[in-house]
């Protein structure tokens, strides 16, 4: 007979129930103590280093990067030196190299000197290499004459140097080989397939 107590009469009271803890339970209360350390060692880290002068610097570094990549691969004549066979066509201004070499070290040249240029015409091909004399004509017949000297790079993919590179004055005339591996490769008809 029950007489509403969860206790019978005259009884000890039942002693209260433990809760266990499991031991996954503990192993990922750790777990994540540990993650919330590190991530804070991070954000300290991160932040130590953008408050520095150096840390900025080489976030700048890579921010002008970016913006010099992309403005080189849609200057005007690489959608001319794509069709004419480079996989991949970029015009550097050696003033955007300049500014971003500035970030690394504001005692940099600034490419006054009577080897500078105006821009780096940089063709990369595939199996069919292009002379530089012909990426050199094709860029000067669309932007027209340069107002200073330029130099142009051709790489081929898997091949350690370049094909060739020349410096060429603003109408596009060879002054000078640059690198020692310059070849005369056949021109292509088009563009390789």
């Amino acid at each position: 007979m029950s007489n509403g107590w969860s206790n019978p009469p005259g009884g000890s009271p039942a002693p209260p129930l433990k809760k266990k803890t499991s031991t996954f339970a503990i192993v990922l209360a750790f777990l994540g103590a540990g993650a919330l350390l590190v991530m804070l060692v991070i954000g300290i880290g991160i932040y130590s280093v953008m408050s520095s002068e150096k840390g900025r610097a080489i976030v700048g570094m890579v921010g002008e990067g970016v913006k010099i990549t992309a403005k080189a691969q849609k200057a005007p004549g690489t959608k001319e030196l794509r069709a004419r066979g480079c996989t991949q066509a970029m015009v550097m201004d050696m003033a955007d190299l300049q500014r971003l070499l500035s970030f690394v070290d504001a005692g940099a040249p600034g490419g006054t000197g009577s080897d500078s240029f105006g821009e780096m015409v940089v063709c990369n091909v595939g199996k069919n290499p292009l002379p530089c004399d012909s990426v050199a004509s094709t860029y000067v017949g669309v932007v027209g004459s340069r107002p200073k000297s330029f130099v142009v790079t051709v790489q081929q993919s898997g091949h350690r140097g370049p094909v060739c590179s020349n410096l060429y004055d603003g109408q596009a005339n060879l002054l000078k080989a640059m690198s020692s591996n310059n070849v005369a490769p056949s021109l292509p008809d088009g563009p390789e397939e």
